[in-house]
């Protein structure tokens, strides 16, 4: 109730349902972005993935606008974030599970070096990783973006498994600030 910005990972909704979705929130005082989810391939209804950032109508958030990934990418979307007289990228994430870092997920982690890199301000991604931190950590990748891993501190796990697949990835300028 009281939140400003909230960040989806895995929503579910296809396009259309986005559309309706996007439609109501707008209805009650909320600015979106999102990625849509896709058709699952296991079903022939269900869906998977898709990512939204929402934001209240009366702050000055800004979609991120990429010549060449646009504000929305593969289970990704983003918005500029102006804090403290800093522009953030923010961005939601959903990696997809259990596959680890291969196939799909290959393909969001590159896009998202291309835009934390192209993006020349801070950024904190926050998402579903789908895998552990320290898996995440040791795949090199964060190391180019010069980011590390924040975990929330007052939970031990944030899914049914005990694991911690929820967290925050963030530049190393602004870690602590």
């Amino acid at each position: 109730k009281d939140a400003l910005v909230a960040c989806v990972a895995e929503h579910h909704k296809l396009p259309h349902q986005w559309a309706k979705a996007r439609n109501s929130l707008q209805k009650s005082g909320w600015r979106s972005v999102c990625s849509p989810a896709r058709p699952s391939l296991k079903t022939l209804t269900g869906t998977h993935g898709g990512t939204a950032i929402m934001s209240r109508s009366h702050l000055h958030l800004t979609p991120f606008k990429d010549k060449k990934l646009g504000d929305n990418g593969f289970d990704w979307s983003a918005i500029i974030l102006r804090l403290k007289g800093v522009n953030v990228l923010l961005v939601s994430v959903y990696l997809t599970c259990s596959i680890g870092m291969k196939g799909d997920n290959l393909i969001k982690i590159k896009e998202l070096i291309k835009l934390c890199l192209g993006a020349n301000m801070p950024f904190i991604l926050l998402g579903d990783w789908n895998m552990s931190p320290s898996i995440l950590n040791s795949t090199g990748w964060l190391d180019i973006i010069k980011a590390e891993v924040m975990v929330p501190d007052n939970v031990q796990f944030t899914c049914d498994t005990g694991g911690m697949l929820d967290y925050a990835v963030v530049a190393r300028s602004i870690r602590g600030a």
